[in-house]
């Protein structure tokens, strides 16, 4: 899981039972910062399962857009309430001929 806009508060990552990146509100957010670089550099080898951005504090819609398409997010929040939720499609299932 990545999180945007809530600081490092583990509640999400605990109730989710998930490794986590929780993006401090002090962090550089923009999709071409040094810091997102980084970041994104340390997440290689591991799959991120979901995102989410709280837009009172979170990332700007540029950083989110290109971190869904990165990692195969869906494109419409998956739950809208103080925060948006981006997951990954669900899996389709092979049929037979």
């Amino acid at each position: 899981i990545v999180g945007f806009g809530m600081d490092w508060n583990p509640e999400v990552p605990y109730y989710a039972k998930r490794r986590a990146l929780m993006w401090p509100s002090w962090g550089d957010a923009r999709p071409d910062s040094t810091d997102v670089a980084r970041a994104l550099a340390n997440l290689d080898g591991y799959e991120v399962g979901g995102l989410f951005n709280c837009p009172n504090r979170g990332a700007p819609e540029e950083t989110v857009a290109r971190l869904r398409e990165r990692w195969g997010l869906v494109e419409s929040p998956t739950f809208r309430a103080r925060c948006r939720v981006y997951v990954r499609p669900p899996a389709r299932l092979a049929t037979s001929r």
